[in-house]
């Protein structure tokens, strides 16, 4: 029995690390690649020609595109190890959202009170969202706070 379970245990270290052996395993044929494709010896029940590549992600990236939220996401298909989550998305952390700011557990388009330029306009976040100003700011925009520039200088 040992001797048997140390024969698996390197077939599959040398079908993992690309190399091909001289008789490969039921079901399974190497690649030129270093893969194997799956069905590819005698009584294999999969498609021919599948490829599963060493290195290739076959974990939480396919839950990224199932219309569910599952694994690591924090909202459907997004988040986590998926990619970035659109406004109004559930969030756990800002890297969950591709603007960014995740706030009570939604992603947002900007940090609560903060201001920024809009041309010579200031714009403040109000509500997750960026709120131009109805009037020009007479002397300009202070890039740097986002405030219009008071007094004369």
């Amino acid at each position: 029995m040992r001797r048997g379970a140390f024969s698996f245990i390197s077939m599959v270290l040398v079908v993992m690390s690309g190399c091909s052996t001289d008789t490969p395993t039921q079901g399974v044929a190497p690649t030129s690649e270093g893969g194997v494709v799956e069905g590819g010896g005698s009584g294999g029940g999969q498609e021919s020609g599948v490829i599963d590549m060493p290195g290739d992600t076959d974990g939480p990236v396919d839950t990224c595109r199932d219309g569910i939220q599952n694994g690591d996401e924090s909202d459907v298909d997004c988040g986590g190890f998926c990619s970035p989550c659109a406004l109004n998305k559930t969030c756990r952390a800002h890297s969950d959202c591709a603007s960014v700011h995740c706030v009570d557990l939604k992603c947002i388009e900007c940090a609560p009170n903060t201001n920024q330029c809009s041309g010579n306009k200031t714009s403040t976040c109000t509500d997750g969202k960026w709120v131009v100003a109805k009037d020009d700011c007479p002397a300009g925009c202070d890039l740097n706070t986002g405030l219009c520039v008071t007094g004369s200088e």
